[in-house]
């Protein structure tokens, strides 16, 4: 099998795992009567607690390599800010009556083409994968997002 290999895909395929499972509890957490507000405070809260579980004691304090790369500190600030900006508004959407996890992540999955070309145009990706098989990948999610979208019924 040629393409994604080793800890990569299986990385990948356990973030897939997990946005898959965590998604639907999000909705069912919000129908239950927790408001978006106070899941996103939720979060943040775990976020910290697993931060100091797992990546606490290896040797490197905290904070640590941003005197060294501050180019890499404001680009992490803004990558940073984006995706959270990014959970939040994933948040209240799942929050709303017809956000539907059926049909709102099946949308959102089509961000990944917009991470996809950034990684080819200007990460020096492009020389690295078959971009037919790209171009066709991107056609199918597109084409999947928008008979997701008009697969509501109104």
């Amino acid at each position: 099998m040629s393409g994604v290999t080793g800890s990569v895909l299986w990385l990948a395929l356990f973030v897939a795992i997990l946005v898959g499972i965590g998604a639907p509890l999000v909705r069912i957490s919000v129908q239950t009567g927790i408001s978006s507000k106070d899941y996103i405070m939720i979060n943040y809260v775990i976020g910290i607690i697993l931060t100091a579980l797992m990546l606490g004691g290896r040797g490197q304090p905290l904070f640590s390599s941003i005197a060294h790369t501050p180019k890499g500190a404001a680009i992490a600030v803004v990558a940073t800010l984006i995706l959270n900006l990014s959970f939040i508004t994933t948040v209240k959407g799942l929050h709303l009556p017809q956000g539907y996890v059926s049909v709102f992540y099946m949308i959102t999955s089509s961000s990944v083409i917009i991470s996809s070309m950034i990684g080819l145009l200007f990460l020096g990706e492009s020389g690295k994968i078959n971009l037919l098989s790209w171009f066709i990948g991107t056609a199918m999610i597109l084409s999947g997002a928008f008979l997701i979208i008009n697969s509501l019924k109104h």
